[in-house]
């Protein structure tokens, strides 16, 4: 009987080998693989940083556009009051020269 114990078990532990080696094999992957990835992700990774300071520079671009924009419409505000006064003169002087 115990004969028969082991000699079922030796097929089984011999199958749980063969299935433990098999999984580690199909899981490890090979040096060029590797390799391969870790340029990818050194690629995306300064592909990435660019990108931010990229982002970086147009934030910038656009705050200092803005800031000019504000400047901008607060000059414009004067002349339109000064064209305003201007045309008013002219519209005096051109209703003189016409009567």
């Amino acid at each position: 009987m115990r004969r028969n114990l082991i000699d079922r078990t030796m097929p089984l532990q011999t199958l749980t080998l063969v299935m433990l080696s098999s999984v580690a094999i199909v899981g490890c992957v090979s040096t060029k693989t590797n390799t391969q990835t870790l340029i990818e992700l050194e690629t995306a990774r300064k592909t990435s940083t660019q990108l931010k300071q990229q982002l970086i520079q147009e934030s910038a671009q656009r705050k200092a556009a803005e800031r000019q924009a504000a400047e901008l419409a607060n000059e414009r505000e004067p002349l339109e009051a000064r064209s305003r006064a201007l045309q008013s003169r002219l519209d005096v002087l051109a209703g003189i020269i016409h009567d």
